[in-house]
């Protein structure tokens, strides 16, 4: 397995907290996950293909961003 760490800038005016809420798809191990720091674990028995990471406001739901990464494990 490995590891692959997300960061997030999430910018409102005035006093809005500015957290995200982290999740993924694609996937096809049930030990792949993406914890609440942002961090990617992906399993040893991870297949090759795509990851989908997804960044969700906590302070406002309907702002998302996203990351797709390859996985190889050639």
């Amino acid at each position: 397995g490995d590891t692959v760490k997300f960061t997030s800038s999430v910018t409102y005016t005035g006093f809005a907290p500015h957290g995200v809420t982290w999740s993924i798809s694609g996937n096809t191990s049930d030990d792949t996950f993406i914890d609440s720091a942002g961090i990617l674990h992906i399993a040893s028995d991870e297949e090759d293909g795509t990851i989908t990471v997804t960044a969700k406001s906590n302070f406002k739901p309907s702002v998302t961003a996203t990351a797709t990464i390859t996985v190889d494990t050639d």
